[in-house]
């Protein structure tokens, strides 16, 4: 329904191209600090890493330049378990995602698990998540092109919109699982991939009489950590995902940056680069991110710029995005060697 969306003003032919990919993308949001809360990409992430919890919260606006903005909050949380002798996690998901003139509304709760193992060098993870969605829109805010009144110039609400809404509210549950695979290349160096499947169990999501479920679709995880030097941390990354001829790409890379005998105690410096484009469609943004790491708490600040067609009525700009990471002590004891001189 979302391409059938008209506003009648300059940026009418943006709105159009905008709401076709969101139609496309089922109002999936979507983060450009992706990995300040991976609970949103990958259910195999739930209590990843050595924290023994974390709390997440994002906030992005998009498009504010071009009338209503996007605006998507998120807030996560997750907890390390261990369940007969066996290394778990679980965590939950809020999310609230309101876009375009007819405020169109998704309020999800999700709930995940991740159960891991490592094998040798390997650290094997899978997970699973179920979301509860409630969407909604409102007509009051909506004219369509049945209702443009050539008599008065301009459109009518009291003509018939030509469309047969079953209602404004749709509610449904959608499963994701995912696996995760990481490798110690070397002590300075680790790897990993991650395969995420969204809507496996294709959900009913249309707001009109008839069914229209909603396709799975694949989201691609890629990502390293390189010691560069005892300060300098690099972490590249690669997310790609596509459903139909809607494609998205996400590449760059992060870098962390120590510092020693701050007062403010700040432990590290945050920075990143990133582009986003797709394999099927035209160059997006470019993201540029900063951010400051403490020893429990990380917060960053992005901002994507725009270089598709959509620069010539956004004038290069994009979206805004807050992002922080709470994070609990851990349980995970250090290991260290030490030498041992054999007579």
């Amino acid at each position: 329904m979302h391409h059938k969306f008209s506003q009648f003003t300059s940026h009418i032919v943006a709105f159009s191209l905008l709401f076709s990919f969101n139609y496309l993308k089922g109002q999936d949001v979507h983060l450009s600090q992706p990995m300040l809360n991976p609970l949103l990409l990958n259910p195999a992430l739930t209590a990843h890493g050595d924290a023994d919890w974390k709390l997440m919260a994002n906030y992005r606006s998009q498009w504010q330049s071009l009338g209503a903005p996007f605006i998507s909050n998120v807030i996560a949380v997750d907890k390390k378990l261990v369940v007969l002798n066996q290394n778990i996690g679980v965590g939950g998901l809020l999310v609230y995602d309101q876009s375009g003139d007819g405020n169109l509304t998704n309020f999800a709760v999700g709930i995940s698990a991740a159960y891991e193992k490592d094998i040798g060098k390997f650290h094997l993870r899978g997970g699973a998540r179920g979301n509860f969605s409630i969407q909604q829109f409102d007509l009051t805010q909506l004219t369509f092109p049945e209702q443009y009144d050539r008599t008065q110039g301009g459109f009518n609400q009291q003509l018939d919109n030509g469309e047969s809404f079953a209602g404004q509210q749709t509610n449904y549950l959608d499963i994701a699982i995912g696996i995760l695979a990481e490798y110690t290349v070397t002590p300075k160096l680790k790897a990993g991939f991650g395969i995420t499947n969204f809507y496996v169990n294709q959900p009913n999501v249309s707001f009109y009489a008839n069914e229209s479920k909603r396709n799975p679709y694949y989201n691609y995880q890629g990502f390293a950590s390189y010691q560069y030097t005892e300060r300098l941390l690099l972490k590249p990354y690669l997310i790609y995902s596509f459903l139909s001829k809607a494609s998205q790409l996400l590449i760059g890379s992060e870098v962390n940056y120590t510092l020693l005998n701050q007062p403010q105690k700040i432990d590290y410096l945050v920075g990143a680069l990133s582009a986003r484009s797709g394999f099927n469609r035209n160059f997006d943004a470019v993201v540029l991110k900063a951010g400051l790491g403490f020893k429990r708490l990380e917060v960053g600040v992005s901002y994507d710029f725009t270089f598709s067609s959509l620069r010539q009525v956004a004038d290069y700009r994009g979206a805004l995005e807050f992002g922080l990471v709470l994070k609990g002590p851990s349980s995970i004891l250090p290991f260290k060697t030490i030498p041992c001189e054999r007579l």
